[in-house]
C-alpha cells in the first residue's frame, strides 16, 4: 500500500493545482510537491534526483514526475532512469 508520493512539476501553476486536487482524490495519503522553474529546469535536474532516491526511499513511498504535453515547446526527451525507476506514458 502507497503511503506518500513526492511529485516533481515543472511550474508553480502545476504545484497550486495539484495542492487543491490531490487531498480530493487520495484521501489521507500524504504527498509532497516540488515546483521547478519550467519543464527544461526539470529535465535538466530530474537525472540527479532520482538518482538520490534509492538510497532512502521507503518501499510504501512513490515517486510522480508530472509533465503536461506542450507541443509548441517541442519534443523533449527523459533522461534515464535509474533502476528501480521506470516512465509511464
Amino acid at each position: 500500500m502507497v503511503s506518500h508520493i513526492e511529485i516533481m512539476v515543472e511550474g508553480l501553476s502545476m504545484e497550486a493545482a495539484l495542492r487543491l486536487i490531490v487531498p480530493k482524490i487520495a484521501g489521507s495519503l500524504s504527498f509532497e510537491v516540488y515546483p521547478y522553474q519550467c519543464k527544461q529546469d526539470l529535465l535538466d535536474k530530474l537525472a540527479q534526483r532520482l538518482q538520490g532516491y534509492p538510497a532512502w526511499l521507503p518501499d510504501d513511498w512513490r515517486l510522480m514526475v508530472l509533465l503536461d504535453r506542450d507541443e509548441a515547446a517541442g519534443v523533449h526527451r527523459l533522461p534515464k532512469f535509474p533502476s528501480p525507476f521506470r516512465p509511464i506514458r
